[in-house]
């Protein structure tokens, strides 16, 4: 469902992307990665979970060879705190920037990610994890306003 994420390509000037998931979000962010790695671009991997237990696909992104930052709220693994720290800290101190954004998770912290790229003046592609009814899809709809 949804149109998924578009790509740029090194020839368009982006070398180095930020995938930055959430809970099930990581989740469609591991084939992103891997799409990513074919096109010859270099991927920053941000996981975040509550838990230890809630994290996903960890081990997964590390068979690609990429090295996810974790974090957990509770700090029981990796950096204790949410991906918008991690991210923070990644455009702050990174040599080569990530040029684009790439994110999934819930909305609250989709909002969070957007306004962080909006102030770095990245581009960004958003998807969100939702707890939908199966049926009546017309009627699931969400309204987004300007970011940045």
């Amino acid at each position: 469902m949804g149109q998924g994420y578009e790509l740029p390509l090194p020839a368009q000037g982006v070398k180095h992307i930020a995938l930055v998931g959430g809970g099930y979000g990581v989740a469609p962010l591991l084939f992103l990665a891997q799409e990513a790695q074919v096109r010859g671009l270099q991927a920053s991997v941000i996981i975040g979970a509550r838990t230890a237990a809630s994290l996903l696909l960890v081990e997964d992104f590390a068979a690609l060879g990429l090295s996810p930052l974790v974090t957990t709220e509770d700090g029981s693994v990796g950096q204790r705190g949410r991906v918008t720290d991690a991210l923070r800290l990644l455009l702050a101190g990174s040599v080569e920037r990530p040029q684009a954004v790439f994110t999934c998770g819930p909305v609250g912290m989709l909002q969070a990610v957007a306004e962080m790229a909006g102030q770095e003046n990245l581009p960004i592609q958003l998807g969100w994890e939702a707890t939908c009814a199966v049926g009546l899809v017309s009627v699931a709809v969400a309204k987004w306003g300007r970011v940045g």
